[in-house]
């Protein structure tokens, strides 16, 4: 599929965004259960925990020879890392949300990102009948994914300029729901789960 804005996001780039996604989320859920984070003390990180875990296995992901996208990570102030994805014309990066309607929580950085994407309003449709209007990007899209009791939706959010509202979206697919994901998800989670011990052993030590 080629978007208009000029970039091109296939079905295999959507699908790889959700694995990622179900991944990390699967691995959150399941460490909640377990009540590893069970404490009181724990209560104020566990949204900030979920995100974290789905950037690891974005990081995690990108070991991969076909990976699909360009990998890099943006630094921030205080050792603050983030993974960050691109294709031509586009930046990608992982957020948290309340809904598929509501953007994850603002920063500077995002602001500045979103600035790149006063063409898209309302005007973003994957099309390939339709030739990219003028440009300024590259752009910028936040997938985001959340709610509090399971994994209800993915999508890519591009917000519109100075980050006060979303300029266009595209639901991405939930991988959980497709035939002969399961074991694909299954093992996936056990690779996080086995470095977020690993993680946790060397904080220790």
């Amino acid at each position: 599929m080629k978007g208009k804005l000029g970039f091109e996001l296939t079905e295999q780039h959507m699908k790889k965004l959700s694995m990622i996604v179900t991944v990390g989320d699967g691995v959150y859920r399941e460490l909640m259960q377990e009540g590893l984070f069970a404490h009181k003390y724990f209560t104020n990180v566990k949204g900030s925990l979920y995100t974290k875990l789905i950037q690891r296995q974005c990081e995690i992901e990108s070991r991969d020879k076909d990976f699909q996208f360009t990998f890099t990570e943006r630094e921030f102030g205080y050792g603050h890392i983030i993974p960050e994805l691109q294709l031509p014309n586009l930046i990608m990066h992982f957020g948290r949300s309340q809904s598929a309607d509501q953007l994850p929580h603002k920063a500077a950085h995002k602001v500045e990102l979103s600035n790149a994407n006063h063409p898209v309003y309302r005007q973003l449709r994957i099309n390939t009948d339709l030739e990219p209007p003028h440009e300024s990007g590259p752009y910028y899209a936040i997938v985001t994914f959340g709610t509090k009791y399971s994994l209800d939706f993915i999508t890519m959010q591009f917000p519109a300029p100075g980050y006060f509202g979303i300029a266009d979206s595209i639901v991405l697919p939930l991988v959980a729901d497709e035939k002969g994901e399961a074991e694909t998800i299954k093992r996936k989670k056990a690779i996080l789960k086995k470095e977020v011990a690993s993680m946790s052993e060397e904080g220790v030590s």
